[in-house]
């Protein structure tokens, strides 16, 4: 119910995402992801690391890099790669 009630003020909402940085098999997404649909009455995007049998890679570079990746397709590149004309000025 509270969910709902929060999902309903956003009534202009194309699509929503779910975005998590355990492995789509590890954190909650399996769980929430299906009764997310039902709430939402269709799909929501999955943002996070595939599938995966273990919970971290073991490599400090790969794991910065992926999670670089998940923050950006969650929200957009850091602020100092976008051109001056695509940063937000304000108003």
């Amino acid at each position: 119910a509270r969910l709902e009630k929060l999902v309903n003020q956003y009534p202009t909402v194309d699509q929503w995402c779910w975005v998590q940085e355990e492995a789509a098999n590890m954190g909650a997404w399996s769980f929430i992801g299906p009764r997310l649909e039902i709430l939402l009455d269709g799909p929501v995007r999955y943002i996070g690391r595939k599938t995966s049998s273990s919970p971290a890679t073991g490599y400090p570079q790969i794991y910065r890099r992926e999670q670089a990746a998940i923050i950006e397709e969650a929200i957009g590149p850091p602020a100092d790669q976008l051109k001056a004309s695509d940063r937000y000025q304000g108003g």
